[in-house]
């Protein structure tokens, strides 16, 4: 993997991807409410695409369009720039953690009623879980040394209907090269909100 193709693949990518972040600029403005005047969430929201902008051509290349997992990191790259800014502000990551939870929580309640149906009905059928697989079986050959390993776990039908083993993951990865390990966690947690607004 060369320098120039880890980066050239989110630059050429960077007008979706910054009209993708407006969506969380305004989610974070309903949210910092309760934590920031308008004129000091004026600014972080713009310190805050400052900081994601300079992220983009630094997000970790894990095979592109071929990896249904590469959307994840550009999202999650925006709640990096957020802790940053915040960070450099002096507001403890406790507090930061919380408002990215929140914001994802927004997040997950602003999505199709149709598109969540749908996934709901597809969530642990055959076509999926087969899809699963096939990732599966393709991150153990880390082939990019960047992106998550996992083991595909078949479920018994009674306490699960399927799992995954992750025992590497690219957001650790992402956030450590970011020297933000502490947020990491934080990041994590935001799985909760999207599961349980899925109902899972």
């Amino acid at each position: 993997m060369s320098d120039k193709k880890h980066s050239n693949y989110y630059i050429s990518m960077k007008s979706k991807l910054l009209k993708d972040f407006k969506e969380m600029c305004r989610l974070t403005r309903e949210a910092g409410k309760a934590y920031f005047d308008d004129a000091t969430l004026d600014s972080v929201i713009d310190e805050t695409q400052e900081a994601f902008e300079s992220l983009i051509p630094q997000i970790p290349y894990i095979g592109g369009r071929k990896n249904r997992l590469s959307d994840i990191l550009p999202k999650t790259a925006m709640g990096l720039a957020l802790y940053k800014v915040l960070k450099a502000r002096g507001v403890p990551v406790e507090e930061i953690g919380k408002l990215n939870y929140e914001i994802a929580e927004q997040h997950s309640k602003h999505g199709s009623r149709l598109v969540k149906l749908l996934m709901n009905r597809l969530r642990f059928s055959r076509i999926i879980k087969r899809v699963l697989k096939k990732m599966a079986e393709r991150s153990q050959k880390r082939e990019y040394p960047e992106d998550w390993v996992f083991l595909y776990v078949e479920g018994d039908g009674e306490h699960f209907d399927v799992g995954i083993d992750y025992t590497e993951c690219a957001i650790c990865k992402f956030f450590h090269q970011q020297g933000a390990d502490e947020f990491t966690k934080y990041m994590c947690l935001t799985d909760f909100a999207s599961s349980r607004e899925k109902g899972m």
